[in-house]
């Protein structure tokens, strides 16, 4: 499989948020994120198993999926807070990720699902071309 990381020494080099916080406003980085066509919006978080998603995450994520889906254009958009187990010498693949919940129509769900099977389910319910043959 072709590694899409371009600048692999960059990627591991982290970006720290130091002198950008004022009380409980700082930051926040989100994972991941598939935007298609300017109709389709997936994007998401990824935590070690067991660790939970932070409220300031989950609110970004909200306001960015309730935002996109009311534009009034038709657009459609998910989160996903999704897990791994994976040793941190080894790269942590997305495709392989467990899907804990999603976020749509303005509620959180619980979810058991691979992500890669998440992602391939929702293309054909939305009817997304371009997502619908990821290797």
């Amino acid at each position: 499989m072709e590694d899409l990381i371009k600048y692999r020494k960059r990627f591991n080099q982290p970006i720290v948020f130091n002198g950008l916080q004022d009380g409980v406003i700082s930051p926040t980085d989100i994972d991941f994120c598939f935007e298609v066509d300017n109709k389709y919006l997936l994007i998401g978080e990824v935590k070690m198993k067991g660790k939970n998603i932070t409220i300031g995450q989950k609110l970004v994520l909200q306001r960015i999926v309730d935002s996109w889906t009311k534009s009034g254009q038709g657009k459609l958009a998910i989160a996903y807070f999704v897990t791994h187990n994976t040793n941190a010498s080894d790269d942590v693949v997305l495709a392989d990720t467990d899907v804990e919940s999603i976020y749509f129509n303005g509620q959180w769900r619980d979810k058991n699902i691979k992500f890669k099977q998440s992602v391939q389910i929702l293309s054909e319910e939305w009817n997304i071309n371009k997502l619908k043959n990821l290797k």
